[in-house]
């Protein structure tokens, strides 16, 4: 599958390692720029707009490494099956479902090509360069052609001296399962890598409980249970009161100030709704934490 896009987009290509060029903040927080390379970043800093200590920078395949992308193939993830064949029984019987209720899923495999006019002596500079990054390292790879989402695995590259014009390179990701979206929920919305067409907005930030109760819905994942973290800051210590979507009620200790409760209660796919009170005369503001997940 070799479209004539990848040709015809010279600039598209991927990015590697995080959700974005991190830029630390004045008050120690870090900011997420996207669609910024590496040679832009040192431009600010050489103009002082940056701080060279405060970069923490990604590499693109094209904007870094010079690679033109020619190839993509993205596997779908092996369904785990559980079938039994009972003698004497017509069909089979399928336990795949039974202890998580949906579809398991494996790995899946990423493969992307790439090619790079050079002479000999930079393709094998290009190589080491390349295989010093990423072979056997864990890394996310967010494609520009799906800018809202990333893959995350473990790498393996190959190259080949194609011929005295030109080499090629493979780059292969053990991923994860799931695309997972660069924007949690509590973040600032970023409006570029949004697909305005088929994308949910999930921002659940700032939620402001009292004793009076506070309905919120959340919007599940497709394919998978998600399990989100409370962020809680708290005016006094006190309890908050959280009605699952489930129905279960569950109360959770706030010390005054910031909390966090990891793994709170379980997020189906769809409309869920949570709702929150402060059991005593405390305030409190509270964010749901997760991020989306796709096959």
């Amino acid at each position: 599958m070799r479209e004539p896009e990848f040709y015809t987009v010279q600039r598209s290509g991927v990015r590697f390692d995080s959700d974005g060029i991190s830029i630390k903040n004045a008050d120690g927080s870090y900011h997420v720029y996207y669609g910024v390379s590496y040679d832009m970043l040192q431009d600010a800093v050489e103009q002082g707009f940056v701080s060279a200590s405060a970069v923490c920078p990604t590499v693109h395949s094209w904007e870094d490494w010079g690679l033109f992308w020619i190839d993509a193939e993205i596997a779908p993830p092996e369904v785990e099956t559980l079938i039994e064949t009972v003698p004497g029984r017509t069909g089979v019987l399928d336990y795949s479902e039974v202890l998580a209720g949906m579809p398991v899923y494996h790995n899946r495999t990423v493969t992307l090509t790439f090619c790079k006019l050079g002479a000999m002596n930079q393709w094998h500079e290009d190589y080491s360069r390349i295989l010093s990054k990423l072979h056997g390292q864990r890394s996310k790879w967010i494609l520009d052609t799906n800018a809202g989402y990333y893959f995350e695995g473990r790498c393996s590259v190959s190259s080949v001296r194609e011929d005295g014009a030109y080499s090629t390179f493979t780059l292969s990701m053990d991923a994860a399962p799931f695309q997972v979206s660069v924007q949690d929920t509590i973040s600032d919305w970023l409006w570029d890598p949004f697909d305005l067409e088929s994308g949910i907005i999930r921002e659940y930030r700032d939620i402001t409980v009292t004793q009076e109760e506070a309905n919120v819905t959340v919007y599940g994942c497709e394919n998978t249970i998600l399990y989100p973290t409370l962020l809680v800051t708290a005016v006094s210590a006190g309890d908050l009161q959280v009605t699952t979507p489930q129905g279960a009620i569950l109360t959770f200790q706030m010390r005054q100030g910031e909390n966090t409760f990891a793994s709170a209660f379980p997020l189906r796919a769809g409309k869920n709704t949570v709702r929150f009170r402060c059991k005593s005369t405390n305030k409190a503001t509270v964010g749901i934490q997760f991020r989306e997940v796709r096959l």
